[in-house]
């Protein structure tokens, strides 16, 4: 009898329904982990929208904000801000559900390795593919990474229409570790097509140099980051044996990484497949996108630069002394540059047409001397929708004067909160660039010119390099052949004025931006107004004093707010 009781405790124990536990799922962008409860506290990880961890508990930091405790793949405990995460119950995986020993599924392992024990499960391969569709190109960039250990089928499709009525992005996910296939009620045809493959480099540490040839000793073109996937195109052994692949780096720049800390892998070209459960004449088939570069860019440019030689020195095939030379050209030589492209050092150099050739000389060995086409203003309060684009600070290494944290970590926070005011409260389109998009007329400029931008807002933090200076409060640098640049910037200090501790207490704090670096501009002035977007460099307030510094930290959603005023004024743009 005693026997007969425990059976029966054992079947309505595995015959419960499985309990769901709570995890915390990732919500906004990329967001730091903590080693406690605030943003002062020592950074111990990065996490991405999207992802789910284990969730502990929670606590309130100092200034009210609800943090969770969080554990990361390695096994280390963390904590993210409930700003960027959020609190969702999901099955729990360890619980055992009983089954009818008579239910059948008919499954076909997509997984490099079948599991038939649980705790063997291998990491599923999680494929994405972006099909993104301009006026001017139609590319398809595939990625893959790795996802979390898990016996879990999914499959999601998501089509996400932007409100650019020029741009339109598609995004298929798919991630299994075993696919289901169910049968419906009435089956007539069902028709799989043939999916394509395409290769691609997987960067797998960061930050990781992309060159322009395969070595070390060649010009930096960028840095990409762990995870990271670009269109594979070759490979080459450098003189030291190494073996380097060459990737589509943007879409304009191709560059070289080095095998040691990247691999290729197959993906598909579309992970969509065709299925038919209606009759064949009503059948839908999606076509395979096979990755196509952009065509020529051949758009109006609003700046015309005249570079003249200093000295007699050599020109070089591309951006870099350590380019094979190509030539001499002597002083007082003039000529229009057709491009412009930082090295590895940081150095603007210029090409031009010399013998029918295309050369590179160095900023240092010229003086430039620009003549601009004014770029006309653009006002939304009779309607139309524009595209800003934001382009928050890369500068990692610019130090706070409190704490561990840097520039371009808290402008990203700032860009986030205004990216977020923009969308909830204007009539507007809003984009800002990833962390891992470079500068540069070919990067961040050339990407916010194909999302045919209006408006290209780039979000800093200042520092004066004279020791005990005294300047706090805003700045704005403008691009001389715009009056709407210099409108913007004049709004932006204004608004931002009013609410920093201090105002502004330098003098003049509205600036011509193409004045910086021997007159060939700051970059995020400089290549953006050439495309013809209404561009500014805005910086918010001084992050080399500890009271400022704080304050920024402690204030994002209050610049963001000011910025979002000064952009209303300027633009006439409407609320929803």
């Amino acid at each position: 009898m005693a026997a007969v009781i425990l059976v029966m405790l054992l079947w309505v124990y595995f015959a419960l329904p499985a309990e769901a536990k709570t995890v915390v799922k990732v919500t906004n962008g990329t967001v730091n982990v903590r080693s406690d409860a605030g943003t002062s506290y020592r950074k111990i990880g990065v996490v991405g929208q999207g992802k789910t961890f284990p969730y502990f508990r929670s606590k309130k930091a100092s200034n009210g904000r609800v943090w969770y405790q969080i554990q990361l793949a390695d096994g280390k405990k963390g904590w993210i801000s409930s700003g960027y995460g959020k609190l969702v119950k999901i099955p729990d995986s360890t619980t055992t559900t009983a089954k009818p020993a008579t239910t059948t599924t008919t499954t076909q392992s997509t997984a490099a390795t079948t599991a038939e024990n649980p705790s063997t499960t291998s990491a599923a391969l999680t494929s994405t593919t972006v099909t993104t569709v301009t006026e001017e190109t139609s590319t398809v960039y595939s990625s893959t990474t790795i996802a979390e250990k898990s016996s879990t089928t999914s499959t999601t499709a998501t089509t996400e229409k932007t409100t650019d009525s020029a741009t339109v992005t598609t995004t298929t996910v798919t991630t299994a570790t075993t696919a289901t296939t169910t049968v419906t009620e009435k089956p007539t045809t069902t028709t799989t097509t043939k999916i394509p493959t395409q290769k691609m480099v997987k960067i797998l540490r960061t930050p990781l140099n992309v060159r322009a040839n395969a070595g070390q000793s060649y010009t930096k073109l960028g840095q990409t980051s762990k995870g990271k996937t670009y269109v594979y195109l070759g490979s080459k052994k450098a003189s030291n044996g190494k073996v380097w692949y060459q990737i589509q780096f943007t879409s304009k720049l191709k560059g070289w990484v080095v095998s040691s800390y990247a691999q290729i892998v197959e993906v598909p070209v579309t992970t969509q497949t065709t299925v038919s459960t209606t009759a064949p004449s009503t059948q839908k088939t999606t076509a395979a996108t096979s990755p196509t570069k952009p065509k020529q860019d051949d758009g109006k440019r609003y700046i015309q630069r005249t570079i003249t030689v200093k000295q007699k020195t050599s020109v070089h095939s591309a951006p870099g002394s350590n380019h094979a030379k190509m030539g001499t050209v002597v002083r007082g030589a003039k000529y229009i540059a057709t491009d412009w492209q930082n090295d590895s050092h940081d150095i603007t150099w210029y090409s031009f047409k010399l013998n029918g050739k295309t050369v590179w000389i160095s900023r240092l060995k010229v003086s430039v001397s620009d003549i601009y086409t004014e770029i006309p203003s653009k006002n939304f309060q009779n309607g139309g929708t524009p595209m800003i684009y934001l382009s928050p600070s890369r500068q990692v290494h610019n130090a706070y004067a409190v704490r561990s944290t840097n520039e371009q970590e808290q402008m990203y926070r700032v860009a986030k909160e205004l990216e977020s005011i923009l969308k909830k409260e204007y009539v507007c389109s809003v984009y800002t660039a990833p962390v891992s998009m470079p500068l540069e007329s070919h990067g961040r400029a050339y990407d916010a010119y194909l999302r045919k931008a209006d408006v290209y807002l780039a979000i800093h933090s200042n520092a004066d390099p004279k020791v005990n200076s005294h300047h706090y409060g805003p700045m704005g640098f403008y691009f001389p052949g715009c009056a709407q640049s210099k409108r913007l910037a004049q709004n932006v200090v204004t608004e931002l004025s009013k609410v920093t501790p201090r105002g502004s207490t330098v003098s003049p704090n509205v600036v011509n931006g193409m004045l910086a670096f021997d007159k060939t501009g700051y970059t995020d002035v400089r290549d953006p107004s050439n495309y013809g977007m209404v561009s500014i460099l805005a910086e918010v307030e001084f992050h080399d004093k500890s009271s400022s510094a704080q304050w920024i930290m402690n204030h994002p959603k209050t610049i963001a707010r000011a910025l979002a005023n000064a952009l209303e004024k300027t633009f006439g743009l409407q609320k929803k």
